[in-house]
C-alpha cells in the first residue's frame, strides 16, 4: 500500500507541486482506475513558478522568464506575477497556445518516486487527487475516453508511455528523485521500468 503521507528526503512533510495525494500504481491497488484521454491544466492554474529541464529551456525560454531559485539553483519558469496566479491556464483549464508546456505538467498526474525500503529503485506512482484519475467503472456514465492503467496484472501501454515520460524527464535533469514511498509495489530499477 503506498504511503499517502510520503515525505521528501529533504523537506519532511512536503510533496512536489501539483501532487497532494500520490499513490504507488500496482494492479491489486488501481485495476480499475484509468486516467481520462482529455487534456486539463487546471490543476496548475495557481502555479506561478513551474520547474523546467536545461533541456526545456531553448523551448520555454520562448514564451516565459526563466529563473533560478534555491541553493541548488534550480531551474522555474515564471507563469504569473502574483502567488497564486497562472496567466497561461484559462478558466477551462486550456494551456495558452502557442506556449511551451513544461514536461513537468505534462506528467502530471504521474511521477517516480524512491522506495525506502529498497535504494537505487523508483516507483510509478500517481496522484489520486488528480479529477483526471477517476474508476473505470464509472467510464459509461462520461463522455471522456478512459485509458485504463492496468489490462489484468499487465501495465497498459499508457501506463508504460507515463513511465518512459517520466524516466526520460528525470534522466534529462540530472536529479533523483526527490520524495518517496513506502509501497514496493511496480518497483523499477534505477532507470525504471514497467512490468
Amino acid at each position: 500500500m503506498a504511503d499517502s503521507g510520503a515525505k521528501t528526503e529533504t523537506a519532511g512533510e512536503a510533496l512536489p507541486l501539483f501532487y497532494s495525494r500520490p499513490e504507488a500504481l500496482n494492479p491489486a491497488r488501481h485495476g480499475s482506475l484509468g486516467l481520462t484521454a482529455r487534456s486539463d491544466f487546471s490543476f496548475a492554474r495557481s502555479a506561478h513558478a513551474i520547474p523546467v529541464v536545461a533541456s526545456e529551456m531553448p523551448a520555454a525560454m520562448r514564451s516565459y522568464p526563466i529563473v533560478f531559485i534555491g541553493t541548488a539553483k534550480a531551474p522555474v519558469i515564471i507563469t504569473g506575477l502574483r502567488q497564486d496566479e497562472n496567466l497561461f491556464v484559462d478558466a477551462d483549464g486550456n494551456w495558452a497556445g502557442p506556449h511551451y508546456i513544461p514536461a513537468y505538467v505534462r506528467r502530471y498526474p504521474f511521477i517516480l518516486a524512491d522506495d525506502p525500503k529498497q535504494p537505487g529503485r523508483l516507483t510509478l506512482c500517481v496522484d489520486r487527487a488528480s479529477e483526471r484519475v477517476i474508476d473505470q467503472l464509472l467510464a459509461p456514465f462520461r463522455d471522456d475516453k478512459v485509458l485504463p492503467f492496468f489490462s489484468g496484472n499487465e501495465a497498459t501501454e499508457a501506463t508504460k508511455q507515463a513511465l518512459a515520460f517520466c524516466n526520460q524527464s528525470r534522466s534529462t535533469s540530472g536529479r533523483p528523485a526527490r520524495w518517496s514511498t513506502r509501497s514496493t509495489r511496480m518497483p523499477c530499477s534505477r532507470r525504471a521500468r514497467a512490468r
